[in-house]
């Protein structure tokens, strides 16, 4: 499945709509591979993590929390404002490499 990026409004208003991004067709966490406590030399965890961006003309404008998705490969990120106008990409991102994951166009007035 692939990684899609809902956005509520569908178009916002930039610096009054508080926007909701739903998030699916992430990669599931494997609890059978998953590490919480690791160990040197390799002090990363197993577990998939992400966050998103929100860029206008390729800069980073924001950024959310990093998360890991639920049991059905979904996330939510509620009250995210955009600070102006213009053609934004809304990235969505693992945290392990900076690797865009998927991403959605959004206008925002």
């Amino acid at each position: 499945m692939a990684v899609t990026v809902d956005v509520t409004p569908d178009s916002p208003t930039a610096t009054e709509d508080f926007c909701k991004f739903d998030i699916a067709g992430l990669t599931l966490n494997d609890p059978t591979t998953y590490d919480a406590t690791p160990t040197p030399p390799d002090l990363s965890m197993d577990e998939v993590r992400y966050y998103l961006t929100f860029e206008l003309a390729s800069e980073e404008k924001g950024r959310s929390p990093v998360f890991a998705c639920n049991a059905d490969g979904e996330w939510q990120f509620n009250n995210y404002v955009f600070p102006e106008a213009g053609e934004w990409t809304v990235h969505v991102r693992l945290a392990a490499d900076d690797s865009s994951a998927g991403n959605q166009a959004v206008t925002v007035a």
